[in-house]
C-alpha cells in the first residue's frame, strides 16, 4: 500500500506527500481521498511518470548533483557568509528561505534545529541574513541554498553555494535540491556540478 504521509509545507500549508513506484501507479483517487482525510490542502507527488490528466501539475521535484565544482567567476559583492549559532535564527530560516518552493516543509519545533555534526551558513546583506545552506562536512554533502522571496537571484544561491565548497575544501561534493527552478539548477551546473539524479514533483489542490 502507498503510505501518504501528512506534513506542513514552509509556507504553513496542510500537505500530504507521496512517493510513487515509477511505472506503477496506484489508484490516485485513493490517495486523493487519503489526502482529504488528513485534512492536506495540497498532494505533493514524486515520480517521473506524467500525471497531468489525473489533475495534478507538474513542478520541479527532487534534484541530486555531483562533481567539483569551481567559482572563479563568483563575486563578494557586498554580501558576507558566517557561521549560524541561533537555533532561532536557523529555524527562521529554515522555514522563510524556502517558502513556496516544493517539497519544503515546516522546521519542527521539538527537534534541535542545529546538529553537532552540520553546519549551517548565513548569506548576510546590509546586516540581514538573506538565505542559508546547510552542511554535512563528514559527507561531503550540501542541502541545496534557501533565499529569502526577495532576493532570489541565481548569483546569490552559487554564492551560498561556494561557500559550502569552500568549506569542505577541494574535491567532490554532492549537492541535493528539492523544488529547485530550473535556472537554479543550471546556475549549479555552470560550476561544474553534473546532475547525476532527477524526480519531477506533482502537486494537485485539494
Amino acid at each position: 500500500m502507498t503510505t501518504v504521509t501528512p506534513s506542513t509545507s514552509a509556507d504553513g500549508t496542510p500537505v500530504a506527500e507521496v512517493e510513487l513506484v515509477p511505472g506503477r501507479l496506484p489508484d490516485l483517487a485513493d490517495l486523493v481521498g487519503q489526502a482529504r482525510a488528513q485534512n492536506a490542502a495540497v498532494l505533493w507527488a514524486y515520480t517521473p511518470d506524467d500525471l497531468e490528466q489525473h489533475g495534478f501539475a507538474e513542478t520541479p521535484g527532487f534534484v541530486r548533483l555531483e562533481g567539483s565544482p569551481s567559482f572563479d567567476e563568483v563575486p563578494d559583492d557586498d554580501e558576507q557568509v558566517v557561521v549560524l549559532a541561533d537555533e532561532d535564527e536557523v529555524r527562521t530560516l529554515r522555514r522563510a528561505c524556502f517558502v513556496g518552493r516544493f517539497g519544503h516543509k515546516m522546521p519542527s519545533a521539538s527537534r534541535p534545529a542545529i546538529r553537532s555534526d552540520h553546519v549551517h551558513l548565513g548569506l548576510r546583506l546590509a546586516g540581514q541574513t538573506v538565505g542559508t545552506c546547510r552542511v554535512e562536512p563528514a559527507h561531503r554533502y550540501v542541502d541545496a541554498p534557501g533565499v529569502l522571496p526577495e532576493h532570489r537571484t541565481p548569483r546569490r544561491y552559487v554564492r551560498l553555494l561556494r561557500a559550502a565548497a569552500e568549506l569542505l575544501g577541494d574535491g567532490p561534493i554532492t549537492v541535493e535540491g528539492w523544488g529547485e527552478p530550473a535556472e537554479i539548477v543550471a546556475s549549479y551546473a555552470r560550476t561544474g556540478l553534473r546532475v547525476v539524479a532527477h524526480v519531477p514533483g506533482w502537486q494537485r489542490g485539494l
